[in-house]
């Protein structure tokens, strides 16, 4: 592994140097895209290497990419199907870069992709740049294609939220960057899961104290290519990864879908759960029934209906993948009352919000505490718990939470204190009530 050579930018910027991984498998004009994108990036060229793995497959991507002739080191290597995750872990084996930089090999990258993970790291070694992606249907007007637009934009409008606490589920594989040590550090990808080694690893970084940063000028085109059917099925994956998240990380048994699904399921959706256990044979014909009844709901223009039987093919599939791995209801109950630990017995962090709320913010950022109880004096304004497998609290999370969650008990505190104490948040409050005025007013997307 030659190491790359050190260089400034031409602003004068220090850079580090990058690695950026793409896996592929039997995909030889996307991952072609994927690459030539990469090339006029206003990145130096000497900086960079790009390493694409090719997870078995039999088209024709090994003799394209060795037809390129890049100006950056492309490095490609070819091993038998083993999936996504250890196409990951093996380019990031062979990587050079004190960057690694990772996207799918649907991806096409913005003309400044590179040079904005490269500024995301400057000044951390501990930070985890989430770039933005936006859907590309392929000319695609259907049901389908709207509400999986629909649903990418609703993740990165939630994580673009002032105050968004990130997450194990906000890291995606398709486009983020990390410190190679850091990556080596929590182990890398874990290849026994399907669909959900990406938030298996933020949970680990998490845990490991990284710093979470949505870099939306990290920009890529996700040229979407699932299907209606695809998309259902991979409920399936994503139901068995579930379980085996909750297996190697007990305390996010309470936060998995699973656990809320079985508590508060409506009576067609238990049926569909009980099917999924007990009859497999019979809801998997029933699942396909429904599927095919799709396509005609849609030209009838019955949306509200068309609706509702995705969500319970999604729920069905899901389950399926649950009961693939537990096997019955009784070892489901078992498994999601088993103890999980760590978000009952953590200590809070008193803050008090007296002095202001610039003055409990610098608290909170301080002590970066998992959990906290906010007081007014001696009063009690909330709690704001510990969440398994998202980032300890720091200030900017108060504002959003104390113009929203808060703000009644706060209001109501101010009230009944001496005019001195309400001079001290007057501020602060006409800025949190423009910001909870902003949150209104945003445009909803139809999910």
């Amino acid at each position: 592994m030659r190491p790359l050579p050190p260089a400034l930018h031409p602003s004068g910027a220090i850079l580090p140097t990058l690695s950026v991984i793409i896996p592929s498998y039997n995909r030889c004009d996307s991952v072609r895209r994927a690459v030539l994108s990469l090339y006029d990036q206003g990145f130096p060229a000497a900086q960079l290497e790009v390493i694409v793995v090719l997870d078995g497959g039999a088209d024709d991507s090994a003799a394209m990419l060795a037809q390129l002739r890049p100006p950056f080191r492309l490095s490609v290597i070819e091993q038998t199907n083993q999936g996504s995750a250890a196409a990951r872990n093996r380019g990031a084996a062979q990587a050079a870069g004190e960057i690694l930089v990772f996207i799918d090999d649907d991806m096409e990258c913005a003309a400044s992709f590179l040079i904005e993970h490269a500024r995301a790291h400057n000044g951390s070694q501990r930070r985890v740049a989430l770039g933005y992606f936006e859907a590309d249907m392929q000319g695609e007007v259907s049901y389908f294609a709207d509400q999986l637009r629909g649903w990418w934009a609703e993740m990165f409008r939630q994580m673009r939220a002032d105050g968004h606490r990130f997450a194990y589920k906000d890291l995606l594989s398709g486009n983020f960057s990390v410190p190679r040590r850091l990556f080596r550090e929590v182990g890398g990808f874990d290849v026994t899961l399907l669909r959900h080694h990406d938030y298996e690893l933020g949970y680990r970084l998490l845990a490991a104290g990284a710093e979470f940063r949505l870099v939306e000028a990290a920009a890529c085109i996700h040229h979407e290519r699932s299907s209606l059917h695809r998309t259902v099925m991979g409920k399936l994956a994503e139901g068995r990864d579930d379980v085996m998240l909750g297996r190697l990380h007990p305390d996010l048994r309470p936060v998995v879908p699973m656990n809320w699904l079985r508590r508060y399921l409506a009576l067609p959706s238990r049926i569909l759960m009980r099917l999924a256990f007990s009859f497999p044979a019979l809801g998997d014909r029933f699942a396909a029934i429904c599927e095919s009844a799709l396509r005609p709901l849609e030209y009838a223009r019955r949306y509200a209906t068309w609706l509702r039987v995705l969500t319970g093919l999604n729920i069905y599939w899901y389950w399926r993948g649950v009961a693939t791995e537990l096997g019955s209801l009784k070892k489901l109950d078992e498994f999601l009352k088993a103890p999980h630990g760590g978000t009952g017995t953590v200590a809070a962090l008193g803050v008090q919000l007296e002095d202001g709320v610039a003055a409990a913010a610098k608290c909170l950022d301080a002590e970066r505490p998992a959990a906290a109880v906010l007081y007014y004096g001696d009063r009690l304004i909330g709690r704001i718990p510990a969440l398994p497998g998202t980032e300890r609290l720091a200030g900017r999370h108060l504002a959003p939470l104390l113009s929203d969650v808060f703000r009644a008990p706060l209001l109501a505190a101010l009230a009944d204190t001496r005019p001195t104490g309400v001079s001290l948040l007057e501020n602060s409050l006409a800025e949190l009530a423009d910001q909870l005025m902003q949150r209104w007013t945003e445009p909803q997307w139809r999910v």
